[in-house]
């Protein structure tokens, strides 16, 4: 279940009528062309323009809603499929809208877009992601365990904690080009004549359907529906349809646009965030009790200030652990980056994971020495010398990891996902744990 911002674009990234009315539909624009004697096609263009070229949400026709991820159907009005060419790689993927209170809902572009246009949360690999205007973020995935297909919502806790900066789009001025192009196609029912206007330095190009086309364009950045830098936008003009936006590097268009009636419904889908925050909970409070019944117990041995050392850390740690827990529930994860990291940090903390491992490797030192002060044997003394110095190189390294890990929490401190990933493969290092 596809989000990095620029300046000029902060983004991020609906089932048909029936037969019936679409028959329905032929029949009667067919008659009207008969009874009318009018040029094959042109009526029904001037319709189609009419028809796509609105979204009341922009134009101050209705107001945008927030929307809940798993309480009702998700009803889009307009698809439209899009290519994204990068190289030699050609990706599509299909973007639903809901034109009347303010939202989308996408599949990641893909080079085999078979599906990509169908909202099919049966099948396997199902990934959706929808976005409001409010600021409602949810990635819906499907999650196949032990050949049962379970099917999750991530929130990000957006359906309380909302960005109103989710759907997003820059407000530099477009200049008006000597350029023009026609999308779907060279047939007259659907063509498309959209103008062409690039940013003042020139960098990237934009093909744009409206109404009209002044010398200047003005976005209105907190007016856009769309995703990948295309679909519907409010400017100060009017509102306009982004079809194309093309750099040196990628080009992005719209293949198709259609008005649908379709709906998802996501109450099939489970909240992740729900399921975690008690799972964890439970975890911490479990292990708590355990620490709790080990420390009562009493039986500490000769190491008593190692083992006290230990256990006090790892309640201090299961703490501390809890605390973020608490955080992560009372902002948005995916924006707020307090938020995330204390997301992240009641999951799994390589700085107490480490500073545990030290901990634990200094009462196995302590151990060894006792059982070497009670060694009769050469070979007794023998064993334990070498088994003393392998923990000691043990604590060295464990030591010179915690050293590394500060180093990477000041290197990448505005990049908590390039620390996630570098503390990781110090943690998944060999350790000799020096157990023979």
């Amino acid at each position: 279940m596809e989000r990095q911002r620029t300046e000029e674009w902060n983004l991020v990234s609906f089932n048909s009528n029936s037969m019936k009315k679409l028959f329905v539909f032929f029949l009667i624009s067919f008659f009207c062309q008969l009874n009318f004697a009018q040029p094959p096609g042109d009526a029904s263009r001037e319709d189609y323009l009419r028809s796509i070229l609105n979204a009341d949400v922009l134009t101050g026709r209705t107001s945008a809603t927030t929307i809940m991820p798993d309480v009702y159907d998700l009803c889009f009005d307009k698809r439209l499929k899009l290519q994204v060419v990068t190289g030699m790689e050609r990706l599509e993927t299909c973007i639903f809208i809901n034109t009347r209170i303010g939202f989308i809902g996408y599949f990641p572009p893909d080079r085999n877009a078979a599906g990509a246009c169908t909202i099919d949360p049966s099948r396997e690999k199902f990934l959706f992601t929808v976005i409001s205007k409010k600021g409602n973020n949810y990635y819906y995935l499907n999650n196949n365990k032990n050949g049962q297909i379970e099917h999750w919502v991530t929130t990000f806790n957006s359906d309380f904690y909302t960005d109103p900066k989710a759907v997003y789009s820059g407000n530099t001025p477009l200049r008006k080009l000597e350029e023009t192009k026609s999308f779907f196609g060279s047939g007259i029912s659907r063509r498309i004549d959209a103008q062409a206007y690039e940013f003042a330095e020139g960098q990237q190009k934009y093909f744009i359907y409206s109404n009209n086309y002044p010398q200047q364009i003005l976005f209105h950045p907190q007016k856009y529906l769309g995703n990948f830098k295309i679909g519907y936008q409010q400017a100060a003009h009017g509102l306009c349809i982004i079809m194309e936006v093309r750099d040196e590097q990628t080009v992005t268009k719209i293949l198709s646009i259609e008005d649908v009636n379709v709906c998802f419904d996501p109450t099939l889908f489970k909240e992740f965030e729900d399921e975690y925050f008690t799972k964890i909970q439970d975890k911490i409070e479990n292990e708590r009790a355990k620490l709790q019944r080990e420390e009562a117990a009493g039986n500490m041995g000769p190491c008593i200030l190692e083992k006290s050392s230990l256990l006090r850390y790892k309640m201090e740690s299961l703490n501390r652990q809890e605390v973020n827990l608490s955080k992560a529930v009372i902002g948005n994860t995916l924006q707020n980056d307090p938020i995330a990291k204390a997301m992240a940090l009641s999951l799994y903390s390589f700085e107490d994971q480490m500073q545990i491992l030290r901990f634990n490797q200094e009462l196995k030192i302590c151990q060894a020495q006792d059982r070497l002060s009670k060694a009769t044997s050469s070979e007794g003394i023998t064993f334990y010398n070498n088994k003393l110095s392998c923990l000691r190189s043990g604590l060295a390294q464990l030591s010179m990891n915690m050293s590394e890990i500060q180093r990477i929490n000041s290197e990448y401190a505005d990049n908590p996902a390039r620390q996630w990933a570098e503390k990781s493969k110090i943690m998944m290092r060999n350790f000799n744990a020096c157990e023979n």
